[in-house]
């Protein structure tokens, strides 16, 4: 496991939950942490700009911290502000203009975008010679938090008891009334994966519109009831309506990308990508879908990450490497794991060896616990 800075984290070491802009020294201090995670072997500084307290934090920030992790070599993350088709380019430019005057490799996580749309700026960016790369997971759904998909920005600023002290308020349900006639991200595309509430459980796996009817309250009333009892601890699964399995065949052809499954874990109806993207990578868009060689899929799971990140002795199989090795059967491998079934394993899979030791060994785990921290 390699870690990154998380910008947000940063933001609240300093100057907490506020919405403002921090003051040049709160700035200078900012950089401090970042330059003392650097040395301690961080591999780069990430942003998730849809996400309190990063959708706070202007270009002007993000380029003063990621002049820190220059030095260093080291790799700027981001979740950008916007993947849909009407803001995507601009969130690029962004990212693009942090990498130039930074002087820093760039990677955008997930690109979920269509690619006619963003293909081409991403060539320009490169043939310009900013460094940019990114990763991708093969579904069309995403995975997030209920509060952030459902409720306005400006309802959730100062956190998560802020939150939901308004959430009690009547007049800010009032609000949330007009607000769900025509939400962000359609309320019939979200599906609830998890909800800490035991009293909610039961409506985990139901889309929204049918857990809303089940319950007989209004849209406004059942979510803010449901992330009040759940003290926000709820996650959802959303479908995405504005991509189609060629844009992400034709992000995954593009030399610049890398595997990601950005797996969330929790609930009893995550997200497949968990427990089935590599699989299904090695499988369907190797074996059936023809995307990729098996070559080029080990390259884009295994050696273009190490790579991105700096990890001199991994993502090879070469003498003076480290002895992590996966060992799968190529005939077979394929994801099990549904939007209905999220935690159903992956088949073909045999032996798994980390730093030399097995931890999977035909099929089984085994005691071993050899994994540890990877510096820069």
């Amino acid at each position: 496991m390699a870690c990154l800075v998380p910008n947000g984290n940063v933001r609240m070491e300093v100057i907490g939950l506020d919405t403002r802009q921090p003051a040049a020294a709160e700035l200078e201090q900012m950089g401090r942490l970042v330059r003392q995670a650097m040395e301690e072997g961080a591999v780069g500084l990430s942003s998730g700009l849809d996400y309190i307290p990063s959708r706070y934090a202007e270009t002007e920030e993000l380029i003063a911290l990621c002049k820190e992790i220059a030095p260093f070599d080291g790799v700027y993350v981001t979740h950008m502000r916007r993947y849909d088709p009407a803001g995507v380019v601009d969130s690029m430019e962004e990212v693009i203009r942090i990498g130039r005057e930074a002087a820093v490799p760039v990677h955008i996580s997930h690109f979920n975008s269509q690619a006619g749309l963003v293909l081409p700026r991403l060539d320009q960016s490169r043939a310009d010679g900013i460094d940019v790369t990114y990763d991708l997971y093969c579904y069309l759904a995403g995975s997030s938090i209920l509060a952030m998909v459902t409720l306005p920005p400006t309802v959730q600023e100062g956190g998560i008891d802020a939150t939901l002290a308004r959430l009690q308020v009547p007049a800010v349900r009032d609000q949330l009334r007009d607000w769900f006639k025509a939400p962000r991200i359609p309320l019939d595309t979200i599906r609830l994966s998890y909800v800490a509430a035991e009293a909610y459980r039961r409506y985990e796996g139901y889309r929204l519109p049918d857990a809303i009817e089940v319950s007989g309250q209004e849209p406004a009333d059942f979510i803010c009831d449901l992330l009040i009892a759940s003290g926000m601890a709820a996650a959802c699964v959303a479908a995405h309506r504005q991509r189609s399995e060629d844009d992400v065949r034709g992000l995954m052809r593009h030399p610049a990308m890398m595997a990601g499954s950005d797996g969330i874990f929790t609930g009893t109806r995550p997200h497949p990508r968990g427990c089935g993207c590599f699989a299904r990578y090695l499988g369907h868009h190797v074996r059936e879908a023809r995307t990729w060689t098996l070559e080029e899929a080990v390259q884009r799971l295994a050696a273009h990450a190490a790579r991105r990140f700096g990890l001199k002795d991994r993502g090879l199989l070469r003498e003076g490497m480290a002895a992590d090795v996966v060992v799968f059967d190529a005939t077979r491998i394929a994801d099990q794991s549904t939007y209905e079934d999220g935690r159903r394993l992956a088949v073909g899979m045999t032996d798994v060896i980390v730093n030399g030791e097995l931890v999977l060994h035909e099929g089984k785990r085994t005691a071993a616990l050899p994994g540890r921290p990877l510096r820069r």
